[in-house]
């Protein structure tokens, strides 16, 4: 189990959210690089994201899983400066190998992508479980 955040963060437009705190970790099945979210073992996963933005125009977010978008995390949110908009989304992430030293194995990565104009996250926030 992992829990992740960041505070007052600017995201350029097309890019991963960083996470810059560790709110709490037991366990090795995740890790987190950077902006980079990593599974280490095989099983199904929750991830639940959320937080506040701002910004000007179309703020979109979503996951993405070893670079492919997971459509049923997209949430679109049209913004405007000053405003403070709280967003949310939970979905299950399945992981079919494991991660370790061997050369041909490697974690599964997540990202959580500010895939719309730049925004300012006031807060976003992520925690993952095993769940099986």
């Amino acid at each position: 189990m992992i829990e992740v955040y960041s505070e007052n963060v600017d995201v350029a437009a097309n890019s991963a959210i960083p996470f810059n705190s560790i709110a709490l970790k037991k366990g090795d099945y995740e890790s987190v690089n950077g902006t980079t979210l990593e599974l280490n073992h095989c099983g199904v996963y929750r991830l639940s994201c959320h937080g506040s933005v701002t910004g000007d125009g179309d703020i979109v977010i979503q996951a993405f899983k070893d670079g492919v978008a997971l459509p049923q995390t997209k949430l679109s949110i049209t913004g405007t400066a000053n405003t403070d908009i709280p967003f949310a989304f939970e979905t299950l992430i399945q992981v079919s190998r494991n991660n370790g030293p061997c050369c041909c194995q490697s974690p599964t990565n997540v990202q959580i992508m500010n895939a719309g104009v730049a925004a300012t996250f006031n807060l976003a926030k992520v925690s993952i479980t095993k769940v099986c």
